[in-house]
């Protein structure tokens, strides 16, 4: 063998053992960079505080609503007009269910109170009807689960 195929080979192990050593360097890198995002995920905070949170629809319009008010929180139900829909509430009192009619006044209410439940629903000519005449006695759209 010569002295140019002797270093022939030599160059050509070389590079062979250069080419591992690069797929091994490259390995180590990315399961370094593995452990560190792992080790990262842990870092992420577990509580997510806010005084308001609201989701959007596709449209970036704002559907819902959970806040605090002076009394507790409070979760809106938005139409795609932005008005109140729905608005679930608790504070000192109790809790409360207010479902609005498209003009955006009160056409249904409960509320779980210490002293009791109440209900009111405001008929189609706007008279109020409270208690056992704000209850219908069939299932309606339970009816359909």
């Amino acid at each position: 063998m010569t002295d140019l195929e002797r270093l022939v080979e030599r160059v050509a192990r070389l590079e062979r053992s250069n080419r591992w050593l690069q797929r091994a360097a490259a390995g180590l890198v990315g399961v370094v960079g593995l452990l560190l995002l792992l080790g990262a995920d842990s870092e992420r905070p577990k509580t997510l505080e806010a005084q308001t949170f609201v989701l959007v629809d596709a449209e970036g319009r704002p559907r819902w609503r959970l806040e605090m008010s002076e009394y507790g929180p409070v979760m809106r139900f938005l139409d795609a007009q932005q008005a109140e829909v729905v608005r679930v509430a608790t504070g000192n009192t109790g809790l409360t269910i207010r479902y609005f009619n498209p003009r955006k006044r009160l056409r249904t209410g409960l509320a779980l109170q210490d002293d009791g439940v109440h209900m009111a629903f405001y008929d189609r000519t706007g008279k109020l009807q409270s208690g056992k005449n704000a209850i219908i006695l069939e299932a309606g759209v339970f009816s359909r689960e």
